[in-house]
């Protein structure tokens, strides 16, 4: 569990921020009641609902099957859970998963409570529960008692490489960027040859405007990385930076590389069009818009 977590927030860092900005530029030009001198009723969207309405229903009802199946999943989950804390009060793996599953609930004290029961064991998985509680203190809005779990939990496992991303959030959200830079750039220096590390650290810059910097560490990034995924969702951010540095024949270039590995890409599309409206051309941005979100509506 304590690798599964880190590791995926790491590998979709990049593409959620990107997915964020692509989808508040759909949700902004295309997901609206009606467009100026276009009637309501021959909007694409509505359309779309009214010549599916039969599909649509259809996955309405699997979905509230499938989320009904979870719902009982879970709750035997939680029985099965119960029932071993009764057994073993003190068990700390027992008690982390059920403080994931009150985090999924929203319950973020009974996770805290849980989490405070675990880190009182010898664990060999106290880093870990550390990162958990640092999570709900985020959550709980107790940005520096959470600071102070990461970080210990940093000291304990240097190479859970997402932890440093946290910590260096953090000091931002207390005022303090500088600090999570240094943090960042501490662990780079101790791990130089950390694709993820570094990739972080350059998401953070661009985070703060040090958008130059953040262009070397991402090239770097990209460079040197074997993973075709990982290389080609970094190019979406070095897309971004390229863009607000106004090297707009760099970034097109970037974005249209990715268009020619995948021509149905809607994130490539929605940056290329950022591109073309930084550009004025505000023509060729909507068209790049428009067709990323009829290929959103046709999947």
């Amino acid at each position: 569990m304590s690798a599964t977590l880190p590791d995926v927030k790491t590998a979709i860092t990049i593409v959620l921020i990107l997915a964020a900005l692509a989808a508040g530029l759909f949700g902004y030009r295309n997901l609206r009641a009606s467009r100026p001198g276009q009637p309501v009723s021959t909007d694409p969207v509505f359309e779309y609902a009214a010549e599916n309405a039969g599909t649509l229903r259809e996955q309405v009802m699997d979905s509230k099957d499938r989320e009904q199946r979870q719902a009982n999943e879970q709750h035997l989950q939680i029985d099965e859970l119960n029932a071993g804390i009764e057994r073993e009060p003190e068990n700390a793996d027992l008690r982390a998963k059920r403080a994931l599953w009150y985090d999924l609930k929203g319950d973020n004290e009974a996770a805290l409570s849980d989490i405070e029961v675990a880190l009182r064991a010898d664990n060999p998985r106290r880093y870990y529960f550390l990162f958990l509680r640092h999570s709900q203190l985020v959550k709980l809005g107790r940005p520096k008692e959470a600071l102070a779990d990461v970080l210990a939990a940093i000291e304990l496992a240097p190479t859970e490489f997402s932890y440093h991303w946290n910590a260096a959030d953090l000091y931002q959200q207390l005022g303090n960027p500088g600090a999570g830079v240094a943090i960042l750039d501490a662990g780079v220096r101790k791990y130089p040859d950390n694709l993820t590390l570094r990739a972080n650290r350059a998401e953070f810059l661009a985070s703060i405007g040090r958008y130059e910097e953040a262009l070397t560490d991402m090239t770097l990034a990209i460079e040197k990385e074997p993973d075709e995924f990982q290389r080609h969702t970094r190019t979406y951010a070095r897309v971004r930076y390229l863009t607000e540095l106004r090297r707009f024949d760099e970034a097109l270039e970037g974005a249209n590389r990715l268009l020619k590995e995948n021509p149905r890409d809607t994130i490539a599309l929605a940056a290329r069009g950022v591109v073309y409206e930084a550009l004025g051309d505000q023509q060729r941005a909507d068209a790049d818009y428009d067709t990323a979100m009829n290929i959103t509506m046709d999947r």
